[in-house]
C-alpha cells in the first residue's frame, strides 16, 4: 500500500505541475482536507478510503479551491480549460473509489466529510422548471 501511495503522489505531482503549474504545485504540497462535519440526513458508510485515494481527493479539492481563489486572475479560457479539467478528474475520483469500494456502488448521492467520512446523502429534489425558465434557462 504504501508503494500505491508514493506511485499516486509522483503521478498528481506530476500532472499539478504539468497542468496546472507551480503555485497550485505549492497550494497542493500544503493542503489539508478539512471537510465539514456529517450532516442531518447523511448516513455514514462504513468503508475507509486507502491512502492513496485520500491523496487524490486531496488534489481534487485543493484543485477547486485554487481555481475558486484564482478565477479573476486567470484568462476566461484558460479558466473554462482548467474548470472542465478538474470535473474530470473529480469524476474520475468517483469512478476509482465506487470501483474499489463495492460498498460505495450503491449510493446515488456520496460525499465526504471531516475525516474522509464518505456519506450517504438523501436525493436532490429536481427545481421547479418554471424558476429555471424565469432565470432564463429552458428545461430539459
Amino acid at each position: 500500500m504504501e508503494e500505491k501511495l508514493k506511485m499516486w503522489t509522483n503521478i498528481l505531482f506530476f500532472i499539478a505541475d504539468e497542468w496546472f503549474g507551480e503555485e497550485f504545485v505549492k497550494e497542493f504540497a500544503n493542503y489539508k482536507y478539512d471537510g465539514d462535519p456529517i450532516q442531518d440526513g447523511e448516513t455514514k458508510i462504513n468503508c475507509d478510503l486507502d491512502e492513496h485515494e485520500k491523496i487524490f481527493w486531496n488534489f481534487v479539492d485543493a484543485l477547486f479551491n485554487y481555481l475558486r481563489k484564482n478565477r479573476k486572475k486567470l484568462p476566461a479560457g484558460e479558466l473554462e480549460e482548467k474548470k472542465k479539467m478538474a470535473m474530470g478528474l473529480k469524476a474520475q475520483f468517483w469512478a476509482m473509489i465506487q470501483l474499489n469500494h463495492d460498498e460505495f456502488m450503491q449510493p446515488d448521492n456520496i460525499g465526504i466529510r471531516k475525516g474522509y467520512a464518505i456519506v450517504e446523502s438523501p436525493p436532490q429534489m429536481p427545481g421547479n422548471p418554471l424558476i429555471e425558465v424565469l432565470k432564463g434557462g429552458l428545461p430539459g
